[in-house]
């Protein structure tokens, strides 16, 4: 008896937590440069992971409350990095931008093997490379038998930026990597438009060959925004404020 309460109840909760996770669209999925050569485009999905203050209306992330915020996973799957020319291996995937328009990217331990999550970017500490600070996002940090920064053996030190790129990445290997966006309810649009970049060793990292290629993955998320009714503040004036309801009002 003890065993079907509990049975029951798990599948309650797994049921519940199966409910709240709601699929947003994705639109207009573009790449360029080393994503875009490969010739095989990355599936994208967005997930509503918190209903505090917004819904999933018709696929789209719609806001219910403009002062509270909306937890949304994103997973990018089939992810395919081309090295040629000049094998230049990838050492950053991350999103361009997002806190500073009401987004904070979070990570959401879904990393490949050997890769950090970083929030602030990370610039190439070498004095071969490092010509781009990347953003929010996840930084390679592999072990090979010599560290481009002359330390001797390179090991897993925590600190991607004094490091080449994973030489695995490549056209026949497709990468899963996911983000956590914290999205205020209040600047949810129409469409809210994202940039994925990738950079090489040579960018974010310490290899000699500065990549000069555009390595983007741009797409958008469906939304609608909070209906806000205006406030007046100065009392002369006029405004018109919609009720919902049936019937004339003052």
């Amino acid at each position: 008896m003890f065993k079907k309460i509990f049975t029951l109840l798990l599948f309650i909760f797994i049921a519940t937590i199966v409910v709240k996770a709601q699929p947003i669209n994705i639109s207009n999925i573009v790449t360029t440069g080393r994503f875009n050569t490969c010739g095989i485009a990355p599936t994208i999905t967005a997930t509503l992971l918190s209903n505090n203050g917004s819904i999933v209306q018709n696929g789209s992330l719609a806001c219910l409350n403009p002062n509270d915020s909306s937890l949304v996973e994103l997973n990018i799957n089939n992810l395919r990095w081309n090295q040629s020319p000049n094998y230049n291996w990838l050492h950053s995937i991350y999103l361009t931008n997002g806190q500073g328009t009401g987004i904070r990217i979070m990570s959401n331990s879904l990393t490949p093997p050997n890769w950090i999550f970083m929030t602030s970017g990370c610039l190439g500490a070498c004095p071969t490379g490092g010509n781009s600070q990347g953003g929010p996002g996840y930084y390679f940090d592999g072990n090979y038998n010599s560290s481009c920064c002359g330390f001797g053996n390179y090991t897993l030190d925590g600190i991607p930026c004094n490091n080449w790129g994973d030489s695995s990445a490549k056209c026949s290997k497709p990468y899963s990597i996911s983000f956590l966006l914290k999205i205020k309810n209040f600047n949810i649009r129409n469409s809210l438009f994202l940039k994925l970049r990738g950079d090489s060793d040579g960018n974010t990292g310490c290899w000699s060959v500065v990549d000069s290629s555009v390595n983007t993955v741009t797409f958008s998320i469906a939304g609608i925004p909070c209906n806000i009714n205006p406030v007046l503040c100065n009392p002369i004036g006029s405004a018109t404020i919609s009720t919902g309801l049936a019937g004339p009002y003052q």
